[in-house]
C-alpha cells in the first residue's frame, strides 16, 4: 500500500506540474520544482530503492509537503489579485 500511495501522489504532482508549466497561471518555477520532484521519485523507483525506510520516506514526505505548501501559498496570493 505504501508504493501505491507514493505512486498516486507522484502522479498527481506530475499532472499538476504539467498543467502549471503549460498554462503559466502560477509561476513556472513551481511546475519545474514539481517535475524535478517527480523525476527524483521515479529514479528511486526505477533503481528499486527502498522508499519506505524512515529516512527516504521522510525525504519523500518533505518534498511533497513543501511543494503543496508552496502551491497553496501561490494559489492564495493569486486569488487575492
Amino acid at each position: 500500500m505504501d508504493y501505491i500511495f507514493i505512486a498516486a501522489i507522484t502522479l498527481s504532482v506530475l499532472i499538476w506540474s504539467v498543467v502549471i508549466v503549460t498554462t503559466a497561471q502560477l509561476p513556472k518555477w513551481l511546475g519545474y520544482y514539481g517535475l524535478l520532484l517527480v523525476a527524483v521519485i521515479a529514479t528511486c523507483l526505477v533503481f528499486n530503492l527502498n522508499l519506505t525506510s524512515v529516512f527516504r520516506f521522510s525525504l519523500f514526505i518533505f518534498g511533497i509537503v513543501s511543494w503543496k505548501v508552496l502551491a497553496s501559498i501561490l494559489l492564495i496570493i493569486s486569488a487575492k489579485n
